[in-house]
């Protein structure tokens, strides 16, 4: 067999080149290739092994870089609070898939973690949206603000990250009514305050549901503490 042949038949993770590319980019991945790898000493192994460690016991690789249950999501919007000596972002997404406690709260820190290294801020508010029609209602699945150095949104607080996140979504008749409640309730105006009543008794005709059902339903949000 030529050399050709056998370059042929190598596994991805016996190219040095690639390994090292891994242990850059995407440590998790690299690590397990350069175990795989017959071509690093053990001596080298061991040592890249526990940089990795003392990095994740210092907290300079956070901990849950890794999100198993995270959903993927859309950007929908992106605004800078940003103040002088300290930037922060805030992302404001949409998530269909995630559709329980655990799921709303570990798209939010992904979403937070990926938006932190394509920027560099030194805070990351990530906010999930029940609807796009709802935006700035205050009825959010999950808001995960992330600070990596540690010092939280004014720079000398001590958090890196402030999770809350609801405990259920709305459900679909709930939905439904959210979403024609802020369609039409510009219709309903009143020396700059809703006309309630008339509103509900427009919707209960319009939805088919009875008037006690047309209300704006409520979400609780709990703090959700990272592992």
């Amino acid at each position: 067999m030529d050399e050709r042949e056998q370059a042929d038949k190598c596994n991805w993770y016996d190219h040095k080149t690639v390994v090292i590319i891994l242990l850059i980019l995407f440590f998790p991945v690299g690590l397990f290739a350069m175990w795989k790898n017959k071509g690093f000493l053990n001596k080298t192994k061991i040592t890249v092994s526990a940089v990795f460690a003392f990095l994740m016991i210092i907290g300079l690789i956070p901990k849950n870089f890794v999100t198993p249950e995270a959903k993927s999501y859309q950007v929908i919007k992106r605004s800078d609070f940003s103040f002088p000596g300290r930037s922060r972002l805030n992302f404001i997404l949409l998530a269909p898939e995630a559709t329980s406690y655990t799921e709303f709260a570990h798209t939010a820190m992904k979403a937070a973690l990926d938006k932190q290294r394509e920027t560099g801020a030194d805070v990351i508010c990530a906010v999930i949206e029940p609807s796009v029609k709802a935006v700035g209602r205050g009825d959010n699945y999950a808001i995960a603000s992330y600070a990596p150095d540690g010092k939280g949104n004014s720079g000398d607080q001590d958090w890196k990250w402030s999770i809350s996140v609801a405990e259920r979504p709305f459900t679909q008749k709930e939905m439904l009514v959210l979403e024609a409640w802020e369609e039409c309730c510009e219709n309903f105006q009143v020396n700059g305050l809703t006309d309630e009543l008339k509103l509900k008794k427009f919707l209960s005709q319009k939805l088919q549901l009875p008037i006690e059902e047309i209300r704006i339903p409520l979400l609780n949000r709990k703090e959700y503490f990272p592992e």
